[in-house]
């Protein structure tokens, strides 16, 4: 049947045609309208329903889940109370432990029996707690009585404590070692505190067997709660969904997946390491929020990366440019860190340090574990490396939760710093006109080799010079000249002692030379020796003699003090009988001299 299109069609049909036409059309167009209205009513009216209906359940559910976690809450509090009673069980016993380990000292002892008397009192507190939460719980009787049993159990254990602290207490007393007192009180409750810790342990496990049956239930009566409306539930969304998903896959993915999907990308962007992505933001919404937290964090990463890179690119400097080598682990032992100070002290590559491994930096892998052991403490931090000399610090780098971080090794080469420090002693004790030693430097020497001579019993021989008739040349030939004379006589000295002889300077013409373990008759022809040496050379074509006071020790002198005056007197005595010799000084301070131009013999 075809619908009249046009009015002209009216007038073409015979006039009932016409009326039937129009009562037709009359009736059409509400039924449309109310098509068009009453079906998103009927929509909504199903929706409402079904809503209802879901809040009716919701509230018969609430009061039947209000049930289940007061029962759950009931459980956890018994959970935690049996974990308190294990807690203050094995404080118990630890506090045990800690009277037969330290009980040895009385107040110690009273320390640990309050500390052990008061987690015995917490134990059975908790344990007399128990029984109303395991009843309100609905737990069967025969848990019930296990707690009995182990409050009795525990009562009984706290009685033979006590007898074994009486037991440890009377062997000391009696002088008994703490070992052996320990032994024997330990002996009278062995293994009662484990047997009370497993059933305390079987209790606690009865209990969270029970919660979690508790749970299951409270479970599986949520999960046919939950499958009944979802089953309701279904038909109204199935109806909806033929207009709501189109509308809301538009929604979704103008204001949700895209988005979404440029935070993702930033958040690539940011993991790749470009710092500087960011997002736009174009609502007052809570993407657009997370998008403004998101650029402000990437501001600050980007600034903290800078600030990070500086400093590693100052860090990286100073290591680089380090005249010390470094050489650092990481936690594997692996050497990841070589600068080239250190392959230049070690003569190694960067390879060949990590392919040797950070023990062998310096060939001796002993040394540098001792002193990565010991922290360095009673390790000699000072080594000769090819011919160089090495400061070595090694340490092994610790959190402050003392886990490890690696180890590192500083060297620095100290080779110059020796040979100056050598140089500046060898200054500091060297007289500079003569080289001899210098008179600081006599008194040392002089106060050890005596005190040597002392301990062993030794013959020590000092013997005191001095240039006859200094004074004329200085004055009749200059002070210079007088130098020369001084660097001459030296000369002597040191051509005619020994290795083991110490020839000094002791002021302006005097000299000394210290002879360990020389008895008379070697002082005598050490002081010919030196007599004869400087008559028989001449200085510019000037003739030089000295003359020459021996004193050993032990005939005389029984200080380095006494010693040395008594050279000097020697040496006064040789000046009085005309210079030109030399005497010895004995204890009646009688001086053995001779005259060398005639027969070089001593007189006394």
């Amino acid at each position: 049947m075809e619908w009249p299109k046009t009015e002209s069609t009216y007038l073409t049909q015979p006039k009932e045609f016409q009326e039937l036409f129009m009562t037709i059309n009359s009736l059409s167009k509400p039924r449309l309208f109310l098509l068009i209205l009453v079906m998103p009513g009927i929509l909504w009216m199903s929706v409402l329903a079904a809503g209802f209906q879901g809040l009716m359940t919701i509230r018969d559910n609430q009061a039947i889940a209000r049930q289940d976690r007061e029962q759950l809450s009931l459980g956890v509090q018994t959970i935690n109370l049996i974990g308190d009673m294990q807690f203050h069980l094995k404080s118990q016993v630890q506090a045990w432990k800690n009277i037969l380990l330290r009980g040895q000292d009385p107040n110690k002892r009273t320390e640990y029996v309050q500390v052990f008397e008061m987690r015995e009192r917490l134990v059975q507190d908790t344990m007399k707690r128990l029984p109303n939460y395991l009843q309100r719980l609905g737990m069967d009787n025969y848990d019930l009585q296990r707690v009995n049993e182990l409050l009795e159990q525990h009562r009984a254990m706290g009685i033979n404590y006590r007898a074994a602290l009486q037991i440890f207490v009377d062997n000391l007393e009696a002088n008994a070692t703490a070992g052996d007192a320990s032994h024997a009180a330990d002996h009278v409750f062995v293994g009662q505190d484990a047997y009370a810790s497993d059933k305390t342990d079987q209790l606690a496990e009865a209990v969270t067997s029970h919660v979690q049956g508790m749970v299951k239930l409270a479970g599986q009566r949520d999960d046919d709660w939950f499958v009944g409306e979802t089953t309701k539930v279904a038909w109204v969304l199935a109806v909806l969904g033929l207009v709501v998903l189109p509308l809301a896959f538009f929604v979704v993915r103008n204001q949700v997946i895209r988005p979404i999907t440029r935070m993702t990308d930033a958040i690539e962007q940011v993991a790749d390491g470009n710092l500087k992505q960011r997002v736009p933001t174009q609502n007052v919404d809570e993407l657009s929020r997370m998008s403004i937290s998101f650029n402000r964090m990437t501001e600050e990463l980007d600034r903290i990366h800078s600030g990070l890179q500086d400093e590693r690119d100052k860090l990286t400097t100073i290591i680089v440019a380090a005249q010390e080598g470094i050489v650092v682990t990481d936690r594997q032992g692996e050497v990841v860190l070589i600068n080239p100070a250190a392959e230049r002290l070690l003569q190694k590559s960067a390879e060949q340090i990590k392919l040797e491994g950070f023990l062998n930096l310096l060939d001796d892998p002993e040394y540098l574990q001792a002193h990565l052991e010991r922290s360095g403490i009673d390790i000699p931090t000072t080594i000769v490396y090819l011919n160089r000399v090495l400061n070595v610090c090694a340490n092994t780098i610790h959190t402050p939760d003392d886990v490890l971080i690696g180890s590192a090794a500083l060297l620095r080469d100290i080779t110059e710093e020796k040979q100056l420090e050598k140089q500046l002693r060898s200054l500091s004790n060297t007289d500079s006109l003569t080289e001899l030693h210098n008179r600081r430097r006599l008194d040392e020497i002089l106060s050890d080799e005596f005190c040597r001579a002392k301990r062993y019993q030794q013959s020590l021989a000092v013997l005191m010079l001095d240039v006859d008739h200094f004074k004329r040349f200085n004055d009749e030939h200059g002070h210079d000249q007088g130098d020369r004379v001084l660097q001459a006589v030296a000369r002597v000295m040191r051509r005619s002692c020994r290795e083991v002889d110490f020839p000094c300077r002791y002021g302006g013409e005097e000299f000394c030379l210290i002879l360990p373990n020389t008895p008379s008759d070697g002082a005598r022809r050490m002081a010919e020796r030196l007599r004869s040496g400087v008559e028989l050379m001449q200085v510019d074509g000037l003739r030089v003699t000295i003359s020459v006071g021996v004193a050993i020790y032990p005939l005389v002198g029984q200080s380095p003090e006494e010693l040395q005056k008594a050279a000097d007197e020697g040496l006064y005595q040789a000046k009085r009988a005309g210079r030109n010799r030399y005497c010895v000084a004995t204890i009646e301070t009688i001086t053995d001299s001779v005259n060398p131009p005639a027969s070089s013999m001593a007189v006394a």
